[in-house]
């Protein structure tokens, strides 16, 4: 895991509400101006500032240089500050005095929690992992209250406000597990400062979580072995060469431990503290529920604790013999015994009873709770201190990172001169694995793969070979030169502004990975008694970077995201980057896209403006901004106009990637579809065979129409699983498709289509993103989704074209003309009078030796209004294209009323009549060719795997032909 999981803030600067940040291994933060990313990592200095030996002072020091927070009323939010200083409410109740009111409102019965918690608290929360190797997820809450005062001096009303650490916390999923409600830090004369406070433990809590969560026995992690080096020297596009990825979180000799488990062992369920007790008698049941009430009525209470740090309350307060609870025990499940023992007056019986006093006896409940209890306080003080460690392999660069001066002299200790002070102190012959990264990223960065000239391809940022350090340690001057690639040296003072930036990044890596490298021997020869091999590897750390875009020209922009990538792979050196660049994050984006970097490593939040929210302009303050696995990113919905408005190759490359992974999924799903056809027609054949069977056999009837009816069901299923994937077909093409920008096809379209005579909410979305896959589809693609795109359209049109006839005949209108008998004989002679050769049965006429159409299709839609089948929308036109009084005039059409209607209705529709209902035979090519693209028939169409882009061209061109007569 990062070195820093996550942080959470509450009336910190712009933060009024509480917020949580979770951090991955590389984590960017954005958004509008002045709009408080910077608190962030203010926040981080301030901590890191703060606790960097564990919690040692009662109020927060805001003097440090990096974070220059200056004082209380800067770092408080405006709008809780200005609330709390107007207040009326009194603030001045002392914690002696809440608890007090605690015991006084508890005496017998602990119905509340004594946390004192407020909306106008400064609070830091961090996310900590509770459990060993069970990994309980949990929240470590520290606060700070803030105290109205006015000074003593006459006539001065001004409010002022002062804080200190008023508690810290253990909490999951908002209840408490730990916490000490801090009283105050106390000087005695005669003794040394120490801590106050008063601590609680919520055991039944922590029991059930640890209890209902499973250890994991595994070693988390690896250890570091002769390939370690390897992989550390390699440039990252060797290693994403040889390893397909970069892993930005590595995790070395990391092994799980239960602390927990000789308490799981001896807790007997039914017969030890904190079961169920469901083994006992009612009598022994009370006995146990009594004691387990005694005891976490104590614990919620708390005791009062005296300490050097705050963060020494979680160190095994509970577990002392001398804090009474296991006496307690000891003595309620010994009381019969002791009663007997009391009763006799004797003075020798009464000297020997103190020597059996619970004192110095031990039940089993009273040793489980002892070793739970000290069990807990091992793993809640490791974990707190763990965690606020982390806070010290923390490190920052402002976004001044460097000035252009000669001479670096420690005197003036600034950011600049440590950096370079620090540079100076790595002997980078002895570090070939950061050697090697300083100088691939300052000099040209070539790797093995070939331009299309056949040269190296470069992928350093080209300021020199290497970085030569002169240092006099005798009068703290520091100077460094570049080494440009004629060798000859250039002071950094000459270099330019943006090489300025630049420099202090990479040094400040080095300086990281220096100090966080380590030495792992291996190989124990224990005839010898030494180790005969050794590596080294990176613990993690954090890394702060403002800005780092700063002054750079846009490719070397993108290109910082490759030295993040590699710095993190390299050396475990977790990034928290503030930043406004596009070109950054495109990068990010297609190393996603790429599945190089998961989207899982890679965060990022934009932060709107805080007016913005109360003012109801934006529903949130921070939003985290979810980056798909192909790497995509709803612009519009997070960033909103003026972000993202430039195209870049980054984005070019990026829509690359997302069609990749587009075809990936459509040919996934195609494979499927195929399958299913197949296994449809295996269906049809078998129920072909049952139904000869049937009419030739003489026996066994009832067993074969069982079979075939469990047949036609099967079918059945299988053509319900069949239309899904057909519809999840769609809905990929649809999900492509929304990612990416198609107005200038949409234009295009809307040249060709008259938008008052067709759907609008669906016909141009799919013309023009069936035009987008055509032009941006790779040549020798599938182009099956742009066939299917179009068919859609038409789909969509000829619903629209009968819904909207249909609306137009009144109801007796429609009883008359669909006249089962009057419509067969009438359309049936209109057939025979055409010289058509009707198939046998009546309600089909074939019109073709393969074709047939539906006689009955247009009645039925009047009538009943199923649900719409492309196939027999497409069998409408065709019927009226063959019947209509343009194809052969001589025939009397009016003989067939409804589809005279249908006739006049379309008249009205289309622009050029007589092209339009020429065109409609053309359907039948649209249909089969779409069925064809869906692969949902084996039709005599569908000749190759795919449909190649001429094909699609061409039915292109049908589609539009028939849009444009409308």
């Amino acid at each position: 895991m990062p070195n820093l999981e996550g942080l959470g803030l509450q009336n910190f600067r712009t933060f009024e509400k509480k917020e949580y940040l979770e951090f991955a291994p590389i984590t960017l933060i954005t958004g509008t101006n002045n709009a408080g990313k910077s608190s962030i990592f203010k926040a981080i200095q301030l901590l890191v500032h703060n606790f960097k030996d564990g919690i040692l002072s009662e109020n927060l020091d805001f003097k440090a240089m990096q974070h220059e927070l200056g004082n209380l009323e800067r770092i408080v939010n405006r709008v809780t500050m200005s609330t709390f200083k107007n207040s009326e409410i009194p603030k001045s109740q002392h914690m002696y005095s809440r608890l007090a009111d605690f015991h006084k409102n508890n005496e017998n019965v602990s119905s509340e929690l004594p946390i004192f918690k407020e909306d106008e608290d400064i609070v830091f929360t961090f996310p900590i992992k509770l459990g060993g190797s069970r990994e309980i997820s949990a929240t470590l809450e520290i606060r700070y209250d803030l105290k109205q005062f006015k000074p003593k001096k006459e006539g001065n009303q001004e409010v002022l406000v002062s804080h200190d650490i008023k508690n810290i916390a253990i909490i999951k999923d908002g209840e408490y597990l730990h916490w000490s409600n801090i009283i105050g830090y106390m000087e005695p004369y005669d003794e040394p400062p120490h801590w106050e406070m008063h601590t609680s433990i919520n055991l039944k809590k922590i029991i059930q979580l640890i209890t209902e969560t499973t250890f994991v026995e595994e070693n988390e992690g690896f250890e570091p072995n002769e390939k370690t080096e390897e992989y550390f020297t390699l440039d990252l596009y060797s290693r994403i060469e040889k390893y397909n990825q970069a892993f930005l979180d590595l995790h070395f000799l990391k092994y799980k431990k239960d602390g927990y488990e000789n308490f799981t062992k001896k807790l007997v369920n039914g017969k030890s503290l904190f079961s169920d007790y469901i083994e006992l008698t009612e009598n022994e049941r009370t006995k146990l529920l009594e004691i387990e009430r005694n005891i976490i009525v104590k614990l919620i209470k708390g005791k009062n604790n005296i300490q050097n740090k705050v963060l020494d309350c979680f160190k095994d307060n509970f577990s002392s013999p001398l804090d009474g609870i296991e006496r307690d025990i000891v003595k309620a499940e010994l009381k019969k015994e002791q009663l007997e023992e009391d009763q006799k007056n004797d003075d020798e019986q009464n000297i020997k009873a103190f020597f059996k006093a619970s004192t110095f006896q031990t039940t089993p409940n009273s040793i489980i709770f002892t070793n739970l209890l000290g069990a807990i306080g091992k793993d809640f003080s490791d974990t707190v201190h763990k965690k606020i460690n982390s806070l010290k392999k923390v490190y920052f660069l402002p976004t001044t990172r460097g000035r252009n001066r000669e001479w670096f002299i420690d005197e003036q200790n600034s950011e600049d001169i440590q950096t370079v002070r620090d540079f100076s102190a790595i002997y980078l012959e002895n570090h070939p694995q950061i050697k090697s990264f300083v100088n691939f990223w300052i000099g040209k960065g070539e790797i093995k793969e070939l331009d299309k000239n056949g040269i190296k391809k470069q992928k350093g940022f080209k300021i020199g070979k290497e970085l030569s350090v002169f240092r006099d340690e005798s009068i703290g001057l520091t100077k460094i030169f570049l080494v440009n690639f004629d060798d000859t040296k250039t002071p950094l003072v000459d270099l330019g502004y943006g090489v300025s930036q630049l420099l202090p990044i990479i040094m400040k890596i080095a300086i990281i990975a220096q100090k966080h490298q380590n030495i792992h021997e291996y190989s124990w020869n224990g005839q010898e008694g030494f180790y005969e091999k050794q590596t080294i590897y990176f613990n993690p750390s954090s890394l702060l970077i403002e800005e780092p875009e700063a002054n750079l020209h846009p490719s070397l922009q993108s290109k910082m995201t490759e030295l993040f990538i590699d710095a993190a792979s390299r050396f475990n050196i977790q990034f928290l980057i503030e930043t406004h660049s596009e070109y950054l994050i495109y990068k990010f984006q297609e190393y996603i896209g790429r599945k190089i970097v998961s989207s899982n490593d890679v965060k990022m939040y934009y932060f709107n403006h805080p007016n913005d929210v109360r003012e109801g302009l934006k529903n949130k303050y921070i939003n985290q901004v979810q980056i798909g696995k192909d790497g995509s990113i709803d612009y519009d919905k997070y960033f909103g106009k003026g972000f993202f408005d430039e195209q870049t190759n980054l984005k070019l490359s990026l829509l690359n990637i997302q069609r990749n992974s587009f075809i990936e999924n459509y040919e996934k799903i195609k494979d499927e579809l195929k399958k299913s056809g197949e296994t449809l027609d295996s269906y049809d054949s078998k129920i072909e065979e049952l139904n000869q069977e049937l009419a030739t056999t003489t026996s066994g009837k009832n067993e074969l129409e069982e079979q075939l009816n469990g047949i036609k069901k099967e079918k059945q299923d299988k053509e319900l699983e069949l239309q899904e994937l057909i519809k999840e077909q769609e809905n990929t093409i649809d999900e492509y498709t929304s990612k990416n920008d198609y107005s200038k096809y949409l234009t295009e379209i809307e040249t060709l289509v008259d938008k008052s005579k067709i759907n609008n909410s669906k016909t141009l979305q799919y013309l023009s993103t069936g035009k987008f896959l055509l032009e941006n589809l790779d040549n020798d693609a599938d182009f099956a989704p742009v066939i299917i795109q179009y068919g859609r359209a038409v789909e969509f049109e000829m619903i629209k074209w009968v819904s909207d006839f249909k609306n137009t005949l009144d109801t007796g209108s429609i009883t008359n003309w669909c006249d089962t008998t009057n419509y067969t004989n009438k359309i049936r002679q209109v057939f025979t009078d055409l010289g058509l050769t009707l198939d046998a049965h009546n309600c089909n006429y074939q019109v073709s030796s393969d074709k047939k159409v539906n006689l009955f299709e247009l009645k039925n839609y009047i009538q009943n209004n199923p649900n719409w089948v492309f196939g027999k929308l497409t069998q409408i036109f065709e019927l009226f294209h063959y019947i209509s009084p343009t194809k052969n005039p001589t025939y009397n059409y009016s003989s067939v009323p409804l589809m005279e209607e249908f006739s006049k209705y379309l008249k009205n529709t289309w622009k050029d009549y007589n092209t339009a209902e020429g065109l409609f035979i053309t359907c039948r090519n649209i249909l089969d060719l779409r069925n064809c693209a869906g692969h949902t028939y084996n039709n005599s169409t569908c000749t190759n795997d795919i449909i190649d882009k001429s094909t699609a061209e061409g039915y292109v061109a049908k589609v539009e032909a028939i849009f444009k007569c409308l």
